[in-house]
């Protein structure tokens, strides 16, 4: 199964979010694209592969908490986007 959103968070940026969704609707694969920044760049595939395995039925507060925690591990810096926002468009995925 597959599902996709976008959002303009505040601020402007745009995120973008497709999923591909096993049939208990654990995420098998994300990917996070938008017109905000993340330094080191590399570190946008380890927030994606952070959120693998989480059901879409968790709460919003699951998917900030495995968002911020690769953020953190990674050294990383969110620019124009925050955890919690790309967690609110992981949360507005239809999956078909």
């Amino acid at each position: 199964m597959e599902g996709s959103a976008k959002q303009k968070v505040p601020g402007g940026k745009l995120v973008y979010v497709r999923l591909s969704v096993l049939p208990d609707r654990r995420i098998a694969k994300a990917v996070i694209l938008g017109d905000f920044f993340i330094y080191p760049e590399n570190a946008i595939a380890d927030i994606e592969r952070s959120i693998a395995g989480i059901s879409l039925d968790e709460g919003e507060g699951v998917f900030v908490k495995a968002i911020a925690k690769s953020v953190t591990d990674d050294d990383a810096e969110l620019i124009g986007v925050t955890p919690e926002a790309i967690a609110k468009v992981i949360k507005s995925v239809v999956v078909t």
